[in-house]
């Protein structure tokens, strides 16, 4: 099989799991383990693009939003101090 047929294989591979187009769980669990195999023979390392206190501050700030929409008066960012 060419280069082109694995990539072709690949991205049909990940559409069927968006799609969730499976007989069985069996079905399931192979076409995952498939992925698994394939996905692992060319790892690539996760790189963080934020910083950590990025990361928490977009945390904060959804945490807020979500209280202001539940009605409660106290926000993350006062729960710190």
């Amino acid at each position: 099989m060419t280069e082109h047929g694995r990539t072709v294989l690949r991205r049909d591979n990940r559409e069927a799991h968006r799609r969730g187009s499976y007989a069985s769980v069996g079905d399931l669990e192979a076409a995952i383990y498939d992925y698994l195999l394939q996905h692992n023979n060319s790892p690539k390392p996760f790189t963080w693009t934020k910083s950590a206190e990025d990361i928490l501050a977009r945390e904060r700030r959804a945490l807020n939003a979500l209280d202001e929409t539940r009605g409660n008066r106290q926000q993350a960012s006062d729960l710190e101090h």
